[in-house]
């Protein structure tokens, strides 16, 4: 087992690959604002040590990050973050308010959370879901999804309140049901996303 976190508490930026990590006596780290793990095993289940040790993250990359169950992001100040989970969670929560640009990759968790007010640049890729909350994410301008899920209908229905998106890339993935062209088609883009000024269908959405 690998316990690096504890190198230095003046790190302003800090990558660790292929690792297998400890948060056991981990301090905190307030001048720590990017952090990037990996392909590494985390003893941090929830991520609620990630959260209280780098409150002061601005960018946060995690890509297959393995040993989390219901992890939770709540950052204040964090504008950027690619995570790309590896497992299958029970859910996934993000809270953060100030929040700009996201890239969340991941496969059947029952329950996402998303509350970030900020948020402007989100791509989604993911495998199935039993529920996706969007809180307070009426400002999102760049919307990318790549989706495996029940209906167009249940994806429209997700994203009912983002009015604001202009630029629409969008592609399902895996086995998806039979849609009814005259109840989902571009008209009902249109509708859901009435502002858009660029759109980008995938060869299964068209």
């Amino acid at each position: 087992m690998c316990d690096v976190f504890s190198a230095g508490r003046n790190l302003v930026k800090l990558v660790v690959r292929n690792a297998w990590l400890s948060v056991d006596g981990l301090c905190l780290m307030p001048t720590l604002t990017y952090l990037t793990l990996e392909f590494v095993r985390l003893d941090d289940e929830d991520l609620s040590r990630i959260n209280a040790c780098f409150p002061n993250l601005t960018q946060l990359n995690l890509i297959g990050v393995g040993g989390l169950k219901e992890p939770k992001i709540n950052l204040l100040h964090l504008t950027t973050c690619q995570w790309s989970v590896s497992n299958a969670p029970l859910s996934l929560i993000i809270c953060a308010p100030c929040l700009v640009d996201f890239d969340l990759r991941c496969i059947k968790p029952r329950l996402v959370v998303l509350e970030a007010p900020s948020l402007s640049n989100f791509s989604l890729s993911l495998e199935n879901t039993d529920e996706l909350r969007l809180k307070n994410c009426a400002n999102i301008q760049c919307l990318q999804l790549s989706v495996e899920c029940l209906s167009l209908g249940f994806l429209f229905s997700m994203f009912r309140h983002c009015s604001t998106v202009k630029r629409l890339t969008l592609d399902l993935v895996g086995r998806t049901e039979q849609v009814d062209v005259a109840e989902f088609g571009i008209d009902t883009l249109l509708v859901c996303f009435p502002n858009i000024t660029y759109l980008n269908l995938g060869p299964r959405a068209w």
